[in-house]
């Protein structure tokens, strides 16, 4: 097991291309290749919001605090997966 101090990884704004209002990413995990695992803490100031969007291989969104809207649905509390965008 690898262990990875917080302290080691630099809080990332969040693209301007990505977001409205001012997002902050903490990188958690990055999978090894051939993986594409990804976890990512995604923080929003109040007003702030992804833009419209779609991940190939899905998602799974942990909400944390607050509520997170997505188009099938609401993520209050509880985990939710997103499934993958189809062609």
């Amino acid at each position: 097991m690898t262990v990875v101090r917080a302290s080691a990884r630099a809080t990332k704004r969040g693209a301007a291309e990505n977001f409205t209002g001012e997002v902050f990413q903490d990188e958690v995990l990055v999978g090894q290749l051939p993986s594409r695992m990804r976890a990512t803490v995604v923080s929003f100031t109040p007003g702030a919001r992804t833009g419209w969007h779609a991940h190939p291989v899905g998602q799974t969104l942990y909400c944390l605090s607050g509520v997170g809207r997505i188009c099938i649905g609401k993520a209050r509390g509880r985990r939710r997966f997103i499934p993958a965008t189809r062609s």
